[in-house]
Order: C-alpha cells, then structure tokens, then sequence
C-alpha cells in the first residue's frame, strides 16, 4: 500500500533490478532514473524510458537528478532497507516519498556450490560478498572476481584484506542484540545480532529470546552460548569490519 495515489508522483528512482521487480504500479507516464544499464532494462520491460545514471552508484543519481528541474517534482524512492542513507538524505530538499520495498535475506543453497568448479564469481551487490563469506568462510584468491558496481568492488576489495584465522578474548552485552567482543589482534569491535535474530531462517532461535541471548559468554577463542552455539571469530570480524562496526 503507497502512503500516497501514485498518480501524484512525477519522478520514480530505481537503484536496483530488484525495486523494479517489487514495485507494481506503471512506469510509463513517469520520469524514470536508473542507477545503471541492467536497473535500466528492467525499467524497459515494464514499458519505462529511464534516464541512467553515471557513474552507476547512488552518487551517480544525485548528480543525475541535479541536470532536471525539479521544482514540481514529486519523486518517489522504492529502495532497500539496508540501501546506504546518501540518496535518502539527498532528496530531503525535494517533494518525494521514500519506501522500504524489500530486504535482502541470507540464503544457504543445498547442495553448497562446489568452487573446484567454477572458473569465475560474480558479485551483484555488497550483500552477495556477505552471503558468499558467510558460506565459504573468505574470498577465493584462486578465482576471477568480478563485481556489479564500484561499491560491490570496494566491498570485495575490502573482503580480501580481511586477516584470517581471528580469536575473540573477551565477549560484554551492551544493549539489544549487540556485544563488545576484543579480538586477539587488540581490536574492539561491536557486532550487532539484530538483522540476524529477525531473519526468519534464522537457525539460531534460541538467541532470540533477549535474556537467553544474554548468556554469551567467551573461551578465549570465541563466543558462544549454553546450548552449545559458537559462531566462527573469523566471520565476527568480517561482520564488525563490512559494517563499520
């Protein structure tokens, strides 16, 4: 349900093939923006014309949508919820509406790929790097990586320095879902469980009871739980540094 009649709006922003996907209303009779080539033939076949965006990156947008006069514009923002602020800040000095479509959800494929297989892996969002790590434990350095997009790219850049082989020293709750863990390297790192205990493939759903989550505790090599949990240190790391924690 739009919080608004969708005639009213002028201008729709795509930033993903996905928006373009969840979104069922007409594209015909608007202004379209497309982050890129790919969003922008998704637009296509629904009967759009999209303006694209280059670079193909939300800053690609903003300075896309300062070419157009927008002064009775009404934009409308279908995005992620783990889609970054910058663009949502952005349109704060215009008419629009900004909408949580969807969200991006871990999935583990059974059987798990067989990587002696496979030649090349390609990367469609920073999500993918995520799931991708939280399959395999790290980026192959023995394969051709390829991204979709210079922040896809940073997040595999990024992915690759990762130092392995991590151990947590000491585990404390803060609030919510989170917990301060000291890794053996001296670093302090805050992970925050929220997205993971809100996931309704969640295999841990024991921790999702806030007072039993409360019962971490630390071996000197990780973190874990009295019914046995323990999640690797090496992916805690990943987690805290792909998110800035």
């Amino acid at each position: 349900m739009l919080p608004v009649e969708w005639k009213l709006f002028t201008h729709v922003i795509f930033t993903s093939q996905e928006a373009v996907r969840y979104l069922d209303q007409p594209l015909h009779d608007k202004q379209v923006i497309a982050v890129g080539e790919a969003t922008a033939k998704a637009v296509r076949s629904r009967g759009g014309e999209p303006l694209v965006a280059n670079p193909s990156t939300q800053e690609g947008v903003m300075a896309l949508l300062q070419t157009l006069d927008l002064s009775n514009a009404f934009l409308f923002f279908p995005h992620s919820v783990k889609a970054r602020g910058g663009l949502i800040q952005f349109l704060r000095f215009y008419r629009h509406v900004c909408l949580p479509l969807y969200d991006t959800l871990f999935q583990k494929p059974e059987p798990v790929p067989d990587l002696d297989a496979i030649d090349e892996i390609v990367f469609t969002s920073p999500s993918t790097v995520e799931g991708f790590i939280r399959i395999f434990g790290a980026l192959p350095r023995n394969k051709k990586l390829t991204a979709i997009g210079p922040i896809t790219q940073q997040v595999v850049d990024m992915s690759k320095k990762i130092i392995m082989l991590r151990s947590v020293k000491k585990v404390e709750y803060l609030n919510d879902y989170r917990l301060k863990l000291q890794f053996d390297n001296g670093k302090v790192k805050v992970v925050d469980f929220a997205g993971m205990m809100k996931n309704p493939k969640n295999m841990f759903r024991q921790l999702v009871d806030m007072d039993y989550f409360k019962q971490v505790k630390c071996d000197g090599d990780t973190i874990s739980w009295p019914n046995g949990i323990e999640i690797c240190p090496d992916l805690l790391y990943r987690e805290a540094l792909l998110h800035n924690y």
